[in-house]
């Protein structure tokens, strides 16, 4: 039986190989694209596409072909359509596909989810303890979200299993529908039936790497047929009470700004703060801000690209920055001075070394910018970290954790405050939600439950 995410828009359960070998449809979702349409997607491996039944109307829409096979590796059919806003259901081949709430309360966040096997080493993609996604999407559906944000980074399955090592055993590897539908499709199946999804661009997502395989399922504007380069326009997903300002920062550089890039991604900035007239939340697979640790112990500030673009300062509505590529949890917040930070990449993959390190009073982001453009620094004032992640290769389960942001209303005084503890950037919230609070406290709030990274 299928579970269903954080959302009311729990759509039906998929019925397993068999229905999918009857209807031919492998997989089907709907996702958000720029100013909010509900964008319906199906992967078949029939010639033609299939049929999506709509209500009330009763009526049978056929969706339009958005990629045709491509060679041995993409040898499936993708197909789309746009819901009509009158739809109160839709499904195609007995998979209901889940529509917008005009109102979401409840976001489940996550973020670098697939299973890491590559030349360095190999999570064991067989166990459910050492690669928890599958029970992850299934306890994250049971939250009845109203929309799934992720924040990029779907398929690390990037080389064979190492000979004799049997926790990764058999799995697909490389750029190809087979790794996609091991790495994402099939163990998301219950969360892709719970709500509709805004989707992420991450670094593994180039067109060096799985970029095709990007444009041919995520990317919610028009496919060419190719992968059409590594840094694509922003754009926008407007609900009421609800604005997501979506970047692609797959090719940001980390730790040295590239001049080039700079000056790319300065402009994509400009446009958000035009864009920002209402309370906004920046999504980006690469942190504006957040930290690593090496095996030194030392700490590394990522991304150098994003700090020297900005200038550190974001529009006065953007009060949340939402992030993935750094393998673990981290809540940071400056004091109000700029939007909290949470950097949520741990949905699953192999976790990086724990940064154990004080991160309050830090600074990150000094002056990288061109002359006229100098990125001031910000200083930490509020920081949370997971510890305790396995270096990729060791032995032992991960612990998912569940976590949560919030951004309570304030209307005393109309500042952000640390750890995103302000004005909601999500306008009212019901009463009935729990979230965890600065220093882990849990209690009902007067606000939404923003977001779960990994929980099961």
């Amino acid at each position: 039986m299928c579970a269903a995410l954080m959302a009311t828009f729990a759509i039906a359960c998929w019925s397993g190989a068999d229905a999918r070998a009857a209807t031919g449809v492998q997989s089907a979702w709907s996702e958000l694209g720029p100013g909010g349409s509900v964008i319906a997607r199906a992967i078949t491996t029939r010639s033609r596409c299939p049929s999506v039944s709509v209500e009330p109307s009763g009526e049978s829409m056929s969706m339009s072909t958005r990629a045709t096979p491509q060679g041995k590796s993409f040898p499936e059919l993708v197909c789309e359509m746009n819901l009509p806003s009158s739809a109160t259901s839709a499904s195609v081949q007995g998979h209901r596909l889940p529509l917008s709430d005009p109102h979401p309360r409840r976001i489940v966040i996550i973020g670098d989810t697939g299973c890491r096997v590559t030349t360095r080493g190999a999570q064991a993609c067989n166990s459910s303890a050492a690669w928890p996604f599958a029970a992850i999407a299934k306890r994250a559906a049971r939250e009845h979200p109203d929309l799934v944000i992720d924040l990029g980074d779907m398929l690390y399955r990037e080389g064979p299993c190492p000979t004799g090592n049997q926790g990764c055993a058999g799995s697909p590897y490389g750029y190809n529908a087979d790794a996609n539908r091991a790495d994402f499709f099939t163990p998301a199946v219950p969360l892709l039936s719970a709500a509709p999804w805004v989707l992420v661009r991450g670094n593994h997502e180039i067109c060096a790497r799985n970029g095709l395989a990007w444009f041919r399922y995520w990317e919610p504007r028009p496919f060419k047929g190719e992968c059409a380069g590594d840094l694509t326009a922003p754009y926008r997903v407007q609900i009421p009470g609800l604005q997501l300002l979506v970047q692609d920062s797959s090719a940001a550089s980390d730790t040295n700004a590239n001049p080039s890039q700079v000056a790319q991604y300065r402009k994509q900035f400009a446009t958000f703060a035009k864009w920002a007239t209402r309370p906004s939340a920046l999504l980006t697979h690469k942190p504006l801000w957040g930290f690593v640790q090496d095996s030194s112990g030392g700490l590394v500030p990522v991304t150098a690209d994003l700090q020297a673009a900005s200038s550190n300062r974001l529009a006065a509505a953007i009060g949340l920055v939402l992030a993935g590529h750094v393998h673990g949890f981290e809540a940071l917040g400056f004091g109000g001075k700029v939007a909290s930070q949470l950097v949520i990449g741990d949905s699953a993959t192999a976790l990086d070394p724990a940064v154990t390190k004080n991160l309050v009073g830090r600074t990150i982001g000094g002056p990288q910018g061109e002359r006229g453009h100098d990125s001031g620094p910000v200083r930490l004032r509020r920081a949370r970290v997971l510890r305790g992640a396995p270096r990729l290769g060791h032995p032992g389960p991960q612990r998912p954790v569940r976590q949560a942001a919030r951004f309570m209303q304030d209307r005393r005084r109309s500042r952000r405050l640390p750890l995103g503890v302000g004005p909601s950037p999500f306008g009212p919230c019901p009463t009935h939600c729990t979230t965890v609070r600065n220093r882990d406290r849990v209690a009902p709030t007067p606000c939404s439950l923003i977001g779960t990274s990994v929980s099961r």
